[in-house]
């Protein structure tokens, strides 16, 4: 990670108020959402041909981008759960 995107990722941990944790859950899923968007482009491979016989697959799908879509709704879960009772 570079100097530029190291001072953004400390002035969003830094930043105070209401919209800290939005924030922080965006730049925590960044990653997944990477993977999951790659699937929007046509002839995108989710694996190697190469290691097919070693990929995992669940319900069609690589296991990481499995992996991604769960921890994705649990980020998004956690954090309007969150949202939710701090409003309270």
């Amino acid at each position: 990670m570079g100097d530029p995107a190291r001072g953004a990722v400390a002035a969003l941990a830094l930043r105070g108020g209401r919209n800290a944790l939005p924030l922080a859950a965006a730049v925590l899923a960044t990653p997944w959402l990477g993977m999951i968007g790659a699937l929007l482009f046509p002839g995108t491979a989710t694996y190697d041909p190469e290691f097919s016989g070693r990929t995992v697959f669940v319900l069609g799908l690589h296991g990481q981008v499995f992996m991604a879509a769960v921890l994705l709704l649990a980020l998004t879960g956690a954090t309007a759960a969150t949202l939710r009772a701090s409003r309270r």
